[in-house]
């Protein structure tokens, strides 16, 4: 039956007088239907505008948040994010790009801080330690006015031991030397090498031999008795920064007996700058590094070594000699002993915060195995002490989702990487 039938037979038995009362609500049936079917239409459409949207937005921001994991996964293995040779995470999900920022929090508004235990290499590379071996960790982002505290322990006990505490990248840092003169004795005589201005002068008891066991080649140079020396000049005018680096070891010594190395920049005063005494005769090779900037520098600057014992059986090596141009950083800090643990600490005012290189230095010679670390801070365990971690303000994006992280990273990027842990301390959506 249709509509207007309907309305006919109403219209019908409304009878007179009734058909005014009747007429306004098929008026308003007339009107309204239409206009609810159009409003029906118009909320099917907004609802699946609407639903579009969200999983648009949802999606979106799947995809920003995985760039943020992406970010935190790097600093797990050790990388620093404000570093200029970090690549950013690039990441497509859901058919959206990710776009990734990182900048570095405002000191100001950073959260504080904690002391924490820290692996300085123990499960990775410090776990064995070789004779005469430096082991440099870096930690970035030591905070300010705060104390640093190392124990290393290791095997054999009673052995040499050194720790130093450098302010930035410390000596792995430092430029590479320029060599004026060299000579590693190679040439089994002494009139090899370069940059000097003549030969070798030798007395008594010296020479080239290929026993003992030399530090690098075939041949050292060996003195003993009272009587053997040996010295060179070299021409240092306008030198700046130059220090005089070598190999040396002392084998038999009886108590009083002594060997010299000594300089002078007119042949006439000698001063020295190293001496060996009885209990350094351990036979063992260990790296000299003077520092011969305080001297004047002149055209005819002589270096000199001296065998100060009692017999042919007493003996002092050298290998592998090199006046070089170097800018050295100087430790903050140090301390060394002849047995075990090696502890260092240091007091809240040298720190200013950064960049710190602690240098584990084995001078021992024998290889050590060090301990294992421990969070414990037992004398024991290896470990540091120190409040060093990195802080990221890392923003993500992918359409119209944005996610923004605050990450701390603990101990912040060390070299050589040690295990990292990965704190958000803040999470917000813009």
């Amino acid at each position: 039956m249709g509509l207007l039938t309907i309305l006919h037979r109403i219209w019908n038995k409304a009878g007179k007088g009734q058909g005014g009362q009747v007429l306004l609500p098929i008026l308003i049936v007339m009107t309204v239907a239409p206009l609810a079917t159009i409003g029906f239409l118009r909320f099917t459409n907004a609802s699946s505008e609407s639903a579009s949207n969200d999983r648009d937005f949802t999606s979106n921001r799947f995809a920003a948040e995985a760039g943020i994991n992406n970010v935190i996964t790097d600093l797990f293995a050790g990388a620093d994010a404000l570093s200029p040779s970090y690549p950013l995470p690039t990441l497509t999900l859901n058919n959206e790009f990710v776009s990734i920022v990182i900048n570095a929090p405002d000191p100001e508004i950073q959260p504080p801080g904690l002391y924490q235990y820290h692996d300085p290499g123990v499960n990775f590379g410090l776990s064995t330690l070789a004779s005469q071996t430096h082991y440099f960790v870096q930690f970035d982002g030591i905070r300010p006015s705060r104390s640093i505290r190392v124990n290393w322990t290791f095997s054999p006990i009673r052995q040499r031991w050194q720790i130093k505490l450098y302010e930035g990248e410390g000596p792995p840092g430092a430029p590479a030397p320029t060599t004026i003169a060299e000579d590693n004795f190679e040439t089994e005589d002494f009139i090899g090498g370069t940059g000097w201005n003549d030969p070798w002068l030798v007395q008594g008891d010296a020479s080239i031999v290929s026993t003992g066991a030399p530090r690098e080649g075939a041949f050292h140079a060996q003195l003993s008795s009272d009587t053997g020396q040996i010295a060179r000049a070299l021409d240092l005018t306008g030198q700046t920064d130059v220090r005089l680096q070598f190999w040396a070891k002392a084998s038999s010594f009886d108590p009083g007996e002594t060997a010299t190395c000594s300089v002078s920049p007119d042949n006439v005063n000698f001063t020295v700058v190293r001496l060996w005494i009885d209990g350094e005769d351990d036979d063992v090779y260990r790296f000299e590094d003077i520092d011969l900037s305080g001297f004047p520098m002149g055209n005819d600057f002589w270096i000199r070594c001296n065998s100060n014992m009692s017999g042919p059986g007493d003996l002092f090596f050298i290998d592998d000699l090199k006046v070089v141009s170097q800018v050295v950083p100087t430790p903050l800090a140090e301390a060394r002993g002849k047995k075990g643990p090696g502890e260092l600490f240091v007091d809240v005012s040298l720190i200013t915060g950064g960049v710190y290189t602690i240098d584990f230095f084995n001078d021992s010679g024998t290889d050590f195995v060090t301990g294992p670390f421990a969070i414990t801070g037992d004398a024991g365990a290896t470990w540091i002490f120190a409040e060093a971690h990195k802080d990221y303000l890392v923003a993500s994006t992918a359409g119209a989702a944005t996610l923004e992280a605050y990450l701390r990273q603990i101990p912040g990027p060390t070299t050589p990487d040690t295990r990292q842990k990965v704190f958000v301390q803040s999470w917000r959506e813009p």
